[in-house]
């Protein structure tokens, strides 16, 4: 279904998992070894024309559903988001933000970090934690 006012996807009811069954629970589940082979990823920066592709990863990777206030507050830069392409194929993502603290510090908070599954276990998400890290270290 898609919403008339915003013209995005708004999932059904029958579309989705239930809540109880969203959780992720592998504690039990022996962890795969990360793949040998080195992919060559690069990276990217969200812009309003692109931010519609963090919209459909989140939905295809992550088991909640975020509001359009946290895709609004993505489009107007107040957080910050990292784009991961193999050959110019969108394969992962990571959104952050910055909260400062009531001492004046700051410090970085990670909302998201997702990479659809044929790629996983290559040190995507990894690279894009660096980036991440790179990026918010530059900003001090």
């Amino acid at each position: 279904m898609v919403d008339p006012a915003s013209g995005n996807k708004i999932p059904l009811a029958g579309e989705l998992p239930e809540p109880d069954q969203r959780s992720f629970d592998n504690s039990c589940v022996d962890k795969p070894v990360r793949r040998t082979a080195t992919l060559d990823v690069k990276f990217g920066d969200l812009t309003p024309k692109n931010f519609e592709q963090l919209r459909i990863l989140n939905y295809l990777t992550l088991p909640v559903i975020y509001s359009e206030n946290f895709y609004d507050m993505l489009k107007s830069m107040q957080r910050y988001s990292k784009f991961a392409y193999i050959k110019d194929v969108l394969v992962g993502a990571i959104s952050c933000k910055e909260d400062i603290k009531a001492d004046g510090s700051k410090e970085c908070y990670i909302m998201t970090v997702t990479v659809l599954k044929p790629y996983r276990r290559y040190g995507i998400a990894s690279a894009l934690l660096k980036q991440a890290i790179e990026e918010c270290m530059v900003e001090r």
